[in-house]
């Protein structure tokens, strides 16, 4: 479209409309299934909107008029939403379809360790030793992004750690609450997690309360073992016969299976303790004693970044109630983000309430209102975000038709303010400045420590 036209007016060529049955949410179709995770199916689908392929899990018929299987599922989307890391799926969007709910996030296209794993075996091989020490340490990051929001994971596994093909990251997926999926033994049916990595306290948990982020250390230790020797911990296909291994018998150690990783036994051994106090206090403990036996053992992969480091991802909201006009502004906006480097997360809100919950839920980094939409609030809403700490600095950009408008009433607000019909150049050209003063705040050194003694 040339700069200049209203984007609203754009032809949408190839994309059929928003009221087509066939699509959920009027923008997601369904391309391929993927398989059966925690409470749902997955598919692998086609965003219409961004272009892009998704991964959407839907609730299962059997199970979407369950109360406590439906909770599970809100509590899966709410609980992605809060977490913005590269080794952790990115949720997009979670809502109704059809008298059930979907959530549509990141789709990684790759293999499962489970896969890696059984191919190196296979071929009577370990996973290189480099390789399994970095993927430990990406999702040792990843849990603890989860643990810095008080989200326990309750089943890390091969099976849910996915390696992406185009970069080699691995992605922390699955986030299902795990204690109400069917298992093939009925006497674990209230158990969460899978027994081959299910921490002591975890296999005789009925209600959960004693699960805790150390629980996530020991399945990512369960997995590390795995991964470096191609064996698990305990072996064995009688399910009880392996928690009660979990339980009651010391573990092997690494060089057991694997002489010349014997620096790696104590790290192991510490976060395969009986006891969750026994463990590390949590992933960076575990990730610095990680570093340190490494070297012991010449590992020449870079393990210096901090566990839990979080990506570098801008996080946008649009205020736009017209369906055509928001399909621009959301292409334009991710187009134009995505050029400079950040990983886009984009929501769209009708209302200011849904607008402020939004807010409320994670941070917001840059924000599009339409005047038109808001109705004349525009500036209580911008003040109201202004006066909240977490929405501050938020960069605010306000679409106005009305050219007759105070051009300086939002100066005092720090909004920017475009005319509609919106050229596009100049949309890009704000939307890249914005994105340049995100990335330059979160360059800044921390303020230094006040000295209250005189």
């Amino acid at each position: 479209m040339p700069d200049g036209e209203e984007a609203a007016a754009e032809p949408e060529s190839g994309v059929q409309p928003a009221t087509d049955p066939s699509l959920i949410d009027g923008r997601y179709r369904i391309v391929d299934h993927l398989g059966v995770g925690g409470m749902g199916v997955v598919y692998r689908a086609d965003d219409i909107w961004l272009g892009r392929a998704v991964a959407v899990k839907l609730l299962q018929p059997a199970t979407q008029h369950d109360e406590e299987i439906l909770d599970d599922f809100k509590k899966e989307a709410r609980v992605l939403a809060q977490v913005r890391h590269d080794n952790v799926v990115q949720v997009y969007a979670f809502g109704p379809h059809r008298g059930s709910f979907y959530l549509a996030m990141e789709y990684v296209a790759g293999e499962n360790l489970d896969t890696i794993i059984e191919a190196h075996a296979a071929r009577g091989e370990p996973v290189p030793r480099e390789r399994a020490l970095s993927i430990i340490r990406q999702v040792a990051g990843g849990l603890a992004a989860i643990h810095a929001r008080q989200i326990v994971h309750r089943d890390v596994k091969p099976g849910n750690i996915v390696i992406e093909a185009a970069t080699g990251r691995p992605v922390l997926i699955d986030f299902g609450m795990a204690r109400r999926r069917a298992v093939s033994d009925p006497k674990l049916s209230s158990i969460g997690g899978t027994p081959h990595y299910m921490a002591p306290e975890q296999a005789t948990d009925a209600d959960g309360t004693a699960v805790t982020a150390r629980s996530d250390l020991y399945s990512l230790a369960c997995t590390g073992f795995e991964l470096l020797t191609g064996t698990p911990v305990f072996e064995g296909n009688d399910a009880m016969a392996v928690l009660s291994a979990h339980l009651r018998l010391p573990a092997p150690r690494i060089s057991s299976r694997r002489p010349e990783l014997a620096p790696l036994d104590p790290v192991f051994l510490r976060a395969l303790a009986k006891s969750p106090n026994n463990r590390q206090r949590d992933c960076a403990e575990l990730v610095e004693q990680l570093d340190k036996a490494a070297r012991k053992i010449g590992a020449t992969v870079p393990l210096s970044a901090p566990a839990g480091e979080l990506a570098s991802r801008l996080r946008m909201v649009i205020w736009e109630r017209d369906a055509a006009f928001l399909r621009q502004l959301v292409r334009v906006a991710d187009a134009t983000l995505r050029a400079s480097g950040d990983v886009v997360e984009i929501e769209c809100v009708s209302t200011a309430e849904e607008l402020f919950e939004a807010v409320g839920r994670d941070a917001v980094d840059v924000l599009i209102i339409d005047d038109e939409s808001a109705g004349g609030t525009t500036e209580c809403v911008i003040a109201g975000l202004r006066s909240m700490a977490a929405t501050a600095e938020v960069e605010v950009i306000v679409l106005n038709r009305d050219w007759s408008a105070d051009p300086r009433r939002l100066i005092p607000l720090r909004a920017c303010e475009l005319p509609k019909p919106i050229n596009q150049h100049v949309l890009r050209s704000v939307l890249a400045k914005s994105g340049a003063r995100v990335a330059q705040r979160r360059s800044r050194p921390p303020a230094p420590p006040t000295n209250d003694r005189a």
